[in-house]
């Protein structure tokens, strides 16, 4: 079984490490405000966190949609994190073939739209956790695609933006 960083005890050092993570953001975003004296409610009117909100979360749904249709169910769980360059391929079509990392923008909708839905602090403090997380985990799997496919990553990187999609030029004629 061809492995990129190591086997199984690397793998369960990730899996530790992922969860352990979540504990320690959860606790942080319980923490933080109520140390701080935070109120636990955001000071936004419920209407125009429904209105804001709701459209968040409706959109991260839908690239959540797409990304996993794009890269099938079991590589969109991770199936594919620990296996060789030479058992996985550069997945260029679908969502990614708008934006490089679909998942993370839907989680961050997600996130924030429920911040806005909810009105919870804890839940604010957390979207700002997961947006480090995300752009320190984004910029070592960008290392990892380069090592792994080299020049067809560099072109689909030169190509395709990172998280916001580019606006599409009408064609003329």
């Amino acid at each position: 079984m061809g492995t990129t960083v190591g086997g199984r005890s690397w793998r369960r050092r990730v899996r530790l490490g992922v969860g352990a993570a979540f504990v320690l953001y959860g606790l942080v975003s319980l923490g933080l405000p109520a140390a701080l004296g935070w109120p636990w409610r955001l000071p936004l009117p419920w209407v125009a966190g429904l209105l804001a909100g709701l459209p968040l979360v409706l959109a991260g749904l839908v690239l959540q949609r797409l990304s996993w249709r794009a890269l099938g169910g079991a590589r969109a769980l991770g199936g594919e994190l620990f296996r060789d360059g030479s058992e996985s391929r550069l997945i260029c079509h679908g969502i990614y073939g708008r934006i490089r990392h679909p998942l993370y923008l839907a989680a961050m909708a997600l996130l924030v739209g429920l911040t806005l839905l909810l009105r919870l602090t804890p839940l604010a403090v957390l979207s700002a956790l997961f947006l480090v997380h995300f752009v320190v985990v984004a910029s070592g799997e960008e290392r990892e695609l380069r090592r792994r496919f080299g020049a067809a990553y560099d072109a689909y990187r030169e190509r395709v933006p990172a998280i916001l999609p580019r606006r599409r030029r009408r064609r003329q004629g």
